[in-house]
């Protein structure tokens, strides 16, 4: 490939990288406009060519109530959806599964196969660091029924490890798969102290292929259960399985956490005063990373705060009612845990903190910023949050 060298001069100009993966996108999206391939979900891939779709879910409503703010900051929630799509599990013969979750299909379509939207997808194609990944390995035969449980993120980031992947399983299962159907299971290696969760969930780990984002696999035939909701949206059913696999008991709720982020990007500026003010409301500082056991914790919790990131994820285990409130950056308006937990049938609040610096709207990926926390507004909200507790 010839880069011209305009491009390469600009390229070297642009120190945000950022910026340079954005004209990168944009300079291949021009020279290469043929690369666009369809971007399907399972279900509508199904009904297009007619493949096999073990259908377990129906499209389902996602009538879920404005946030509730505790300042006067607010935020545009990105990607909230009014409707979930059909959920099941896809059998294909012969596809590719590219790096760690994306799954090709013989018409050369690319499945919906993580917390994307169509246009991260076609994004993602015109990355050369992609191409050169891809284009350049073998792909290696896989014989037998190989059942994927890969999902974009899984194999680095808990939260998208426990929901987007170990969530699929609930669907392999209603559809009346079990593991002695499968020669092969392709999922994410465990990272930090998450062999526990394999073992509560039986999985045989003599049949594991786990994911590279360097290798091409060619099953005979994959099964592959879909997204669990749609990207950064969950259904109602995937905390009950969750907690139906991972809780040893339902505790009356009375503990109350704060979920720090200390060590971690993305942190609150004013982290002392913070921990002062949640500790005279008789809040534990809790990492859930170093726990012994998050998910009881959680399950144990009358209310939980929390700044927007992983540690957060285990709400999908509190019992219904639990108050969850959320410190969201300005910065990095996702609404994983707004829509999780109304998934979860949770009182869910949010306190708008304002980031140290703003991206460009069009930004991609986590903000890499500091925010700060308002902490007169922290008091009053906490003040209500614990009345009657």
């Amino acid at each position: 490939m010839i880069i011209p060298n305009f491009f390469k001069d600009l390229y070297n100009k642009l120190e945000n990288k950022a910026r340079k993966n954005r004209l990168i996108r944009k300079t291949l999206r021009s020279m290469f406009p043929a690369r666009q391939a369809p971007v399907f979900t399972f279900s509508e891939y199904a009904h297009k060519y007619n493949a096999k779709w073990h259908k377990v879910y129906e499209r389902m409503p996602n009538n879920i109530p404005p946030p509730i703010y505790s300042g006067k900051l607010t935020v545009n929630f990105k990607h909230v959806v009014d409707q979930l799509p059909e959920a099941g599990v896809l059998e294909l013969d012969s596809p590719f599964i590219l790096g760690n979750h994306d799954i090709i299909t013989k018409e050369g379509c690319t499945l919906l196969n993580g917390h994307f939207f169509p246009d991260d997808v076609l994004n993602s194609r015109y990355n050369p660091a992609w191409l050169v990944n891809q284009l350049k390995v073998e792909s290696k035969p896989v014989k037998g029924v190989c059942l994927s449980l890969g999902s974009a993120g899984a194999s680095g980031h808990y939260g998208h490890f426990l929901t987007d992947s170990m969530g699929r399983l609930e669907l392999f299962h209603q559809a009346g798969y079990n593991f002695s159907d499968v020669d092969h299971i392709y999922l994410p290696k465990p990272f930090t102290d998450l062999q526990n969760i394999y073992d509560q969930l039986e999985i045989p780990l003599e049949k594991c292929i786990w994911s590279n984002s360097k290798q091409r696999l060619n099953p005979e035939v994959l099964l592959a259960p879909s997204f669990p909701g749609t990207a950064r949206n969950y259904p109602k059913w995937l905390p009950l399985f969750l907690q139906s696999k991972l809780l040893k008991s339902f505790p009356t709720p009375s503990r109350r956490l704060y979920i720090t982020r200390a060590g971690y990007k993305r942190n609150v500026s004013n982290s002392e005063p913070v921990n002062n003010i949640l500790l005279r409301h008789g809040f534990e500082i809790c990492d859930p990373a170093t726990a012994p056991n998050s998910p009881q914790d959680f399950a144990e919790s009358a209310i939980v705060v929390g700044p927007h990131g992983s540690g957060m994820m285990d709400i999908v285990f509190c019992q219904p009612g639990t108050k969850v409130l959320e410190l969201v950056p300005t910065d990095h308006p996702y609404p994983y845990y707004y829509t999780l937990s109304h998934a979860a049938n949770l009182e869910y609040r949010c306190l708008v903190c304002r980031s140290e610096n703003e991206r460009s709207e069009d930004a991609r990926g986590p903000s890499p910023f500091n925010f700060y926390v308002d902490e007169g507004e922290l008091e009053r909200t906490l003040t209500l949050l614990t009345q009657n507790l």
